[in-house]
């Protein structure tokens, strides 16, 4: 498990003198499976799996005072993949 915290404080002269705020904060599960075999003895074939689970995404932007929110987003997400990879050598030293 993955956690992630970015924050951000910026000060900027609207007027009046306003801190605004970022926030991206998420956590996340992932892993990944992969088969390794050697097909001839000048070939390598890897098979694999990758899956990631984003369980927590929270992005916010405000300005502090006066209260403004620009940005409140909360969610969540999943990624896979498989793939696949020949490697074939040419020349064996």
């Amino acid at each position: 498990m993955t956690a992630t915290t970015i924050t951000g404080d910026y000060l900027y002269d609207y007027p009046p003198l306003t801190l605004n705020k970022d926030l991206a904060a998420g956590d996340r599960l992932d892993g990944e499976f992969q088969l390794i075999t050697r097909v001839l003895p000048r070939q390598t074939l890897t098979l694999g799996a990758n899956y990631r689970d984003n369980f927590r995404q929270q992005l916010r932007n405000f300005d502090q005072e006066p209260l403004f929110v620009y940005l409140d987003k909360s969610g969540h997400s999943t990624n896979w993949a498989l793939y696949a990879q020949d490697e074939v050598a040419i020349y064996h030293i």
